[in-house]
């Protein structure tokens, strides 16, 4: 893996991870935000967004042959 993708994965990584904790806090009632517009635009479609990044890549390196 080249170091580009690396650095995707892991901020895919450790961005779905704080996503995943404000929704926890959310689900539990001490979620902090009110707005649930604002949290799906801060937390969790940025998220998502870089793990389409990263399959997108994983999938044009994977057809052409070179991981």
């Amino acid at each position: 893996m080249r170091y580009e993708l690396k650095e995707s994965l892991i901020a895919a990584l450790l961005w779905s991870a704080v996503a995943m904790t404000v929704l926890l806090l959310r689900v539990l009632g001490i979620a902090w935000f009110t707005d649930l517009y604002f949290e799906f635009c801060i937390f969790y479609l940025p998220a998502l967004m870089l793990w389409i990044m990263v399959s997108v890549e994983l999938r044009r390196r994977d057809a052409s042959g070179g991981l």
